[in-house]
């Protein structure tokens, strides 16, 4: 009882310090996607997928979307299900490519093509990062890819 009459208290004090509905927004966001982190943290992720997925249903212009997407992604190329990851990476890039962390996304996306044996769409994936995004970090991670693709070769 104590701890619910704590939290109201916290959010009635969030409330009338910024605003009632953003704050209270605010902390939902943050409550929502830290219950997600935990699971993910303690690696119980079949919890965290399905948080994780409602977080980015729920939250449309969350604060954490990048981190869950990464998340995500991550799980599900870790459990070799690319088709899943490569979905997710895509969606991630398309709502964040003009950050470092959606670019990267996309390199990755080109990482699920080369590992589910779709060379030409890896390889256009990385094409695309170098000539279009030739400013982030991934644009050199893109061309050490056709590098190693071209050596298989």
């Amino acid at each position: 009882m104590k701890k619910i009459i704590l939290f109201m208290s916290l959010l009635f004090s969030l409330g009338l310090n910024a605003g009632s509905d953003s704050a209270f927004e605010k902390a939902s966001d943050d409550m929502r996607f830290d219950n997600a982190y935990q699971f993910y943290r303690l690696e119980q992720y079949d919890k965290a997928l399905i948080l994780l997925q409602e977080y980015l249903e729920v939250y449309e212009d969350g604060s954490h979307r990048e981190t869950a997407f990464d998340y995500l992604a991550g799980i599900y190329f870790m459990r070799y299900d690319y088709r899943k990851a490569l979905k997710i990476y895509l969606a991630h890039f398309e709502e964040f490519s003009d950050t470092e962390e959606g670019v990267r996304a996309y390199y990755n996306a080109g990482i699920c093509y080369r590992k589910m044996g779709m060379k030409a769409d890896a390889e256009k994936v990385f094409t695309t990062i170098i000539s279009e995004y030739s400013a982030f970090q991934s644009a050199s991670d893109a061309r050490m890819q056709l590098d190693v693709q071209n050596i298989i070769k």
